[in-house]
């Protein structure tokens, strides 16, 4: 039996009780010593992240959000006047002319209906800046955008639209329309007013659209200008316009579509002036049913058919731009057009005319070249031709219009600047066509090779001012160049005086640590 372990040597080293007397120390000023820490460790975070700030941009950070954030909302729908509320995203605006109503800064998903739905309001109203796009794609005719019925003084403008399996912006039935500065990408039909009054599109660009890029149905007093529709498929038409009455449709650009490019169907008192059309795989141009129009200074190249033309009348054609068609084109006209102005005016350039220029005069009699084919081009019968085809192009070859911004015009050695060239141009030639070169220090040497991305970034190695130049070319080989000013600074190193709340705010941490340490 054992006997409390004695006989054993079991007897522990040190027993329980022995705890009590071990000597304890209390920290009356620990919560304070602590507290001071930590607000001397906050003092010199705050402090750190400012002086960091300060070097790397060369001045202090301004507490503004730099750029523009778009904020994520649910789908808007608005009935009446009335509707133009906070709640339903309106962000700006009293909806009068001069201050409509402003709904901006949304972006919104369309997984069916409409992102943004307005009806039978009359006060004026914008929506501006918003992004709508949806995910799963697909086709859907009941699915929009921005859909407005029976409304007046509405305006689309800088908006942007992906995605969207129906319209990307629809008005219908409606009073002074605006559709302005778009950009829309794989919507199947993209920018459409339908049975419409005062309606202006303009400034939009459309890209991979499969069905339709501008549309135009029953509308009167239309403007169609300065819009881009480029690379859609495989059932597109660029520009599809009919029903039209008392309309401009002027410098537009459709290219790279797979089935016409411009079709205007219904309508009268239509003037078609400077636009491009340009590598479409049937049609570049469908008439039907268009009378007492004008169709001048335009320019048609590299598609399969230059036009179809049915049913004319009282139309003229003139100083037009017929270019490499793969093949003859077709027209069948019932009534008789002017296809020239006369001479010495002329009438059109058609690439594939073989007639000969050895005389001049109106008759094509008096020995001697006047650049005006001796041989009148038919048509379509002896009622329609061109009796004073060109023998040179209409609109001589013009260089692009080069176009450069930066976000930033100042940093440092260390800011990575972004160049921009987008918003170049070419009376022939879409954007996606121009090739672009870029020269970091303007002294003349070109610093890249050709490319045909026109967004880049850059790094100066050095401080100093810098001529940022780009040189855009167009397909003809013709160039033309613009420049942008940068001023880069050094890193700035914090002055002693910037410096010193951190050095004595680490002294004092010291001084602090000391105190406490020499206390009992």
């Amino acid at each position: 039996m054992l006997d409390d372990g004695k006989d054993f040597g079991l007897t522990p080293r040190h027993s329980f009780e022995t705890s009590s007397r071990i000597p304890t120390r209390s920290f009356p000023h620990a919560p304070r010593r602590v507290a001071a820490v930590i607000l001397i460790t906050a003092v010199l975070m705050i402090l750190f992240l400012q002086l960091r700030s300060e070097s790397e941009t060369g001045e202090p950070k301004s507490p503004e959000v730099a750029g523009f954030m778009r904020v994520a909302h649910s789908p808007i729908f608005i009935y009446s006047d009335s509707g133009f509320t906070e709640e339903n995203g309106t962000t700006g605006g009293s909806g009068s002319a001069e201050d409509p109503f402003v709904i901006s800064g949304w972006t919104i998903n369309v997984s069916w209906g409409e992102g943004i739905f307005i009806y039978g309001t009359t006060k004026s109203f914008v929506i501006r800046d918003v992004l709508i796009d949806s995910e799963d794609g697909g086709f859907s005719w009941d699915r929009y955008g921005v859909r407005v019925e029976g409304a007046k003084n509405g305006r689309v403008e800088n908006c942007s639209f992906s995605g969207v399996a129906g319209s990307g912006v629809h008005f219908r039935d409606c009073e002074n329309v605006m559709i302005d500065g778009n950009h829309f990408t794989n919507c199947t039909w993209s920018a459409w007013a339908r049975e419409c009054t005062n309606v202006t599109i303009v400034g939009n660009e459309v890209t991979k659209c499969p069905a339709m890029g501008i549309g135009i149905g029953a509308c009167s007093n239309c403007n169609i200008s300065h819009n881009e529709v480029w690379d859609c498929g495989p059932d597109a038409v660029g520009f599809s316009l009919w029903g039209m009455e008392n309309a401009t449709v002027y410098s537009n650009n459709a290219s790279y579509i797979s089935q016409i490019g411009m079709t205007i169907d219904l309508s009268s008192h239509v003037r078609v002036t400077r636009n491009s059309v340009i590598c479409t795989e049937y049609w570049g141009l469908q008439f039907s049913r268009f009378g007492n129009s004008t169709f001048a200074d335009n320019i048609v190249a590299n598609t399969c058919y230059w036009y179809w033309l049915s049913t004319g009348g009282n139309c003229t054609y003139y100083h037009n731009d017929f270019i490499n068609s793969s093949d003859y084109s077709r027209s069948f006209l019932s009534a008789p057009d002017e296809w020239d102005l006369g001479y010495p005016q002329g009438g059109n350039y058609w690439s594939n005319y073989i007639g000969s220029d050895d005389f001049s005069g109106p008759d094509q009699d008096i020995p001697g070249p006047d650049g005006i084919g001796d041989i009148p081009i038919v048509i379509d019968d002896e009622h329609n031709l061109d009796h004073y085809p060109l023998m040179s192009r209409c609109a001589p070859l013009a260089p692009p219009n080069a176009s450069l911004q930066t976000e930033d015009d100042t940093g440092n050695i260390t800011t990575q600047f972004t160049f921009d060239a987008w918003n170049s141009t070419d009376d022939e030639d879409p954007v996606v066509w121009l090739d672009a070169r870029w020269d970091w220090q303007g002294d003349g040497i070109w610093d890249t090779d050709w490319t045909r991305e026109k967004t880049v970034t850059h790094q100066f190695q050095s401080p100093g001012q810098y001529n940022v130049t780009v040189q855009i070319r167009d397909d003809d080989g013709l160039t033309s160049t613009t420049s942008v000013r940068v001023t880069v600074h050094e890193v700035e190193i914090p002055e002693f005086n910037a410096v010193l709340p951190l050095i004595l705010s680490i002294m004092a941490v010291f001084v602090v640590e000391l105190q406490f340490r020499k206390r009992p």
